[in-house]
């Protein structure tokens, strides 16, 4: 972890690139698959899991950085979905991974150093702070040969809904299940060798997937954060 804090760190000296001729990935957000649907309609808790993929891409890298913000109509996060480390389903309900079966890794293999962060917005960014954020950074080793044609997982995040119900929560359960939930690409950005921060592409607003339903998407604010915003979170 350290490490990366340290690359992180570094960042500040480096001003973001623009883009280039090269080919510069496209980021996408389905449920189940890498090419699973945008939208998940269920009334049955259990695990369901989040992919977030880039293709196009054929370009060196040694980095990568994605965060998304997910909550309801009211841009509050039912209990249901509170999988920060004080909420019902706990921290212990959510992973992250950058590998899976389903398709290969952005990064190549499985040997980088990754932070991974579930909590509120904090108020350093720009979205509610009542939406939760999910983020990932994966530092890793140079990666040159890369395939356009190929989709790439850049994570896959599973959430643990098994104790999720409709209505209000319980002793043993967490309430909300019922709510339509969107979900927001916040920001998604690679570092090529010589340590520039590039954009991936991602189609701002556009980049998100709904949870019973797509009734909560328009009460979430169709805007983007910055990588300044992201590196003041380092800082502690």
């Amino acid at each position: 972890m350290r490490k990366l804090l340290l690359r992180l760190a570094v960042l500040g000296f480096v001003s973001v690139a623009g883009m280039s001729h090269a080919a510069v990935g496209t980021v996408d957000m389905t449920w189940d698959g890498c090419t699973g649907p945008v939208d998940k309609t269920t009334t049955t808790p259990g695990y369901y899991s989040l992919f977030l993929t880039v293709i196009g891409h054929d370009q060196p890298h040694i980095a990568y950085y994605v965060s998304f913000v997910y909550g309801n109509a009211s841009q509050e996060v039912p209990d249901a979905w509170r999988f920060d480390a004080e909420g019902c389903e706990t921290s212990a309900g959510i992973t992250q991974d950058v590998t899976s079966k389903l398709c290969p890794p952005f990064s190549q293999n499985g040997d980088g150093v990754q932070i991974r962060r579930v909590r509120f917005s904090p108020p350093s960014d720009i979205w509610a702070t009542t939406l939760m954020q999910v983020l990932l950074a994966n530092s890793y080793v140079r990666v040159d040969s890369v395939d356009p044609a190929t989709r790439y997982l850049l994570e896959r995040v599973r959430f643990d809904l098994t104790y999720a119900v409709a209505g209000a929560s319980s002793a043993a359960t967490c309430g909300g299940f019922e709510q339509p939930i969107c979900f927001k690409l916040s920001l998604a950005t690679w570092l090529d060798p010589a340590g520039n921060e590039i954009y991936f592409n991602h189609p701002y607003p556009t980049t998100m997937v709904t949870f019973n339903g797509p009734g909560a998407c328009s009460a979430l604010p169709a805007r983007a954060s910055t990588w300044g915003s992201i590196k003041s979170q380092y800082r502690e």
